[in-house]
This record gives C-alpha cells, structure tokens and sequence, in this order.
C-alpha cells in the first residue's frame, strides 16, 4: 500500500489483527507511534492499579487498554488511549474487541512522548464532540493531569494534589505523584542514592 493512500477502518482493523502495535488511524492516513516509554508505563500501570482498586467498591466502569476507538467514519479516524472505561452494560462486549464503536465513558490519554502530544487539544475536542463525558490527560513531562469534563471547566491537578472526578467516578481518588511513581520492584541506580 502507498504512502499516500487512505485506509478504510477495516483495513486499519486489519492491521490490528496482523499484529501492528502503536499505530493509529488519522483521516484515513496510518500514524505510527513510538513505542511507549517508562513514564508511560507508569501511568498506564499505576492508574490501572487504583481504577482497580476502586472498581472493586464501585463496579461502575470497565478498563480496556490501547482499544480502539472509531471516532469518525468519514474521515475513517481510530484512536488508541492508553485507557478507554465503559459502563459495565457494555464493557463485556468490547474487552474481546481490537476495535469499537461504542463511545466511552471515560478516555485517559498519556502524553508521554512528542508524537503523543501532538494534535492532543483536538483529540480532546473530537472526544467531547464524540460524546464522551470525562477524557483525563496525564503529563508525565510537567507531572500533571488535565481532566476534561462534559459539562465542567477543564481542571488542571499538579504533582503534589489529588486527582479526583467527582462526576464520572465519584469516591475515585489518586495522588498525582503516585500516577508517575516508578514501581517499588524498580531497583535505584546508584546515582539515585
């Protein structure tokens, strides 16, 4: 397939099924991303572990990780957050899917590298246009998270506060620190010491 040529979601979908990892649908063109670092290893692990935690409590959302998620049709674009929750009604019908086009209840995007970053803001703004109530953006450069409501003013939670989203995951709390702590199986390096 050329560069230039525009791929269709089942052709993007196919991709997916060969094995691809990283890669993304844009308006028809294939995106490849770097391959995840540490800082986002971490957010990924440490976030999972507290909507663990509290999803145990609260079995109000399910997590699936790097789903795809069918923005658009026309133009064919699929997105790939590091977490997509669903509401448990539906959860179960997208854990076994590389692909969907049931619209989240919860986005949590890692703006882990520069590909990741880029076009971030209109990702957001697509999200909410699609219709998904909360998208939750951790920054492990500026150790900070940007949570986007529906309905709500954008808040910003810095390194030293407590993420919380009373809205979407009411009794959910996460110390920003603890979103981009290395794990405690991590051994220090002796520059650490």
């Amino acid at each position: 397939m050329l560069a230039s040529e525009s791929l269709t979601i089942e052709q993007f979908l196919s991709l997916l099924q060969q094995g691809e990892r990283w890669i993304e649908l844009h308006a028809g063109r294939l995106i490849r991303h770097e391959p995840p670092d540490d800082a986002h290893g971490n957010v990924v692990r440490n976030v999972g572990r507290a909507l663990a935690k509290h999803l145990r409590k609260h079995p109000e959302l399910a997590p699936c990780f790097e789903l795809g998620l069918v923005v658009s049709r026309s133009p064919a674009s699929v997105w790939c957050p590091a977490i997509s929750g669903f509401r448990l009604a539906e959860s179960f019908a997208e854990t076994d899917q590389l692909i969907t086009e049931t619209v989240p209840s919860l986005v949590i995007e890692v703006a882990s590298t520069n590909d990741r970053r880029r076009g971030l803001a209109e990702r957001v703004r697509q999200y909410q246009a699609w219709g998904v109530p909360a998208v939750w953006v951790f920054d492990p450069s500026a150790r900070e998270v940007h949570v986007f409501g529906a309905s709500e003013p954008p808040q910003r939670f810095r390194d030293h506060e407590t993420l919380v989203d009373a809205a979407q995951l009411p009794g959910f709390a996460l110390r920003v620190a603890d979103a981009f702590a290395d794990p405690k199986w991590l051994p220090k390096l002796a520059s650490d010491s």
